[in-house]
């Protein structure tokens, strides 16, 4: 991967993170998550994909959003999809301590943060200072997690606005 690949992944994530905080706070998910249930949802993983990129430069460490006594072979891949629910209700409940308008600051702050980190991860002339399946791996699930959220919060009509 050149650096251009690499400011083209970043640019999809900036993208991605634009369409996120354009969404109309009135719209409602056919989950029935709010706007305000959507950030806290991000911002949670985006909070966990910076510990993992932390882990990622320091090396060696285990992934800190699987407890490491889960992470022993077979555990994770039986109790993934369980685990990931239950983790995934709890940031929800842990936002509505917060408004929309805190919760949506906090979101822009750690994601301004995590993309920096990510722009900051290509040296010149070296290339990415971790492994480029890594850094694509981290890049490319947030701007995807977010698009797949974003589409349920935009009425079918505006939908192609999301190509662009």
């Amino acid at each position: 991967m050149d650096r251009t690949e690499w400011m083209k992944k970043i640019d999809a994530f900036y993208k991605s993170t634009v369409h996120v905080l354009e969404l109309e706070q009135t719209w409602r998910a056919p989950n029935g998550w709010d706007v305000k249930n959507l950030y806290s949802h991000l911002l949670s993983w985006d909070l966990e994909y910076q510990r993992l990129l932390e882990a990622e430069v320091k090396k060696g460490e285990v992934n800190p959003l699987v407890p490491a006594y889960k992470q022993q072979e077979g555990y994770l891949e039986k109790y993934q999809m369980e685990f990931l629910a239950r983790w995934n209700d709890d940031q929800i409940e842990k936002g509505q301590t917060y408004s929309l308008e805190e919760i949506k600051k906090q979101f822009q702050r750690t994601r301004q943060k995590i993309l920096k980190d990510y722009e900051s991860l290509w040296i010149d002339p070296d290339g990415l200072i971790i492994s480029p399946t890594t850094a694509t791996h981290l890049v490319d699930d947030l701007s995807v997690h977010d698009m797949e959220h974003a589409r349920k919060f935009i009425p079918p009509d505006k939908i192609s606005s999301l190509e662009k």
